[in-house]
């Protein structure tokens, strides 16, 4: 798993090993999904935002500005 978001990461400061293909890491069993766009963020999905409640709390400051609102509705 370190390999593969390292080679995510990777893709736009042009260091080896890279992955320029986009990677969904999906959870079947707890409704989730995680897909890594390069070294600065990611995305995380879920079915119902109980369910991802605890990394928005956690993260919440890591959430950019042109995405808040949006996402906060989803919390709210």
């Amino acid at each position: 798993m370190r390999n593969i978001l390292t080679g995510i990461a990777n893709a736009e400061m042009g260091f080896d090993p890279i992955i320029e293909q986009t990677v969904i890491l999906i959870n079947l069993f707890a409704d989730t999904a995680f897909q890594m766009y390069d070294d600065r963020g990611c995305y995380v999905w879920s079915n119902k935002a109980d369910k991802i409640r605890d990394i928005y709390n956690r993260r919440n400051d890591w959430i950019v500005e042109y995405h808040r609102a949006e996402i906060d509705k989803e919390f709210k």
